[in-house]
């Protein structure tokens, strides 16, 4: 019988140097979800192509993990979703 690996990941496109004492994130000017597409952002238009770069290297960074960690099955746990007043 194969035993269970147990590995923790946080994958987060936002930088911890800007989270304060209790993991509140403080930078406001930056996009965070996918209804901001079109807007500008910090001086710039946030586009569809900006929005799935960052997706995908969400996807290549978990991808990383298991192979790094030889590990081939995972659960996600805390995942979050938001409804907006679109959905």
């Amino acid at each position: 019988m194969e035993s269970q690996k147990n590995f923790k990941w946080r994958v987060t496109k936002y930088n911890p140097a800007f989270r304060d004492e209790n993991g509140i994130y403080t930078l406001t000017d930056e996009w965070t979800c996918p209804s901001e597409i079109g807007n500008t952002i910090d001086g710039k238009p946030f586009t569809m192509t900006e929005y799935q770069r960052v997706e995908r290297a969400y996807i290549d960074s978990v991808q990383k993990f298991m192979e790094e960690s030889d590990t081939d099955s995972l659960t996600i746990s805390e995942i979050e979703y938001y409804l907006t007043e679109e959905d």
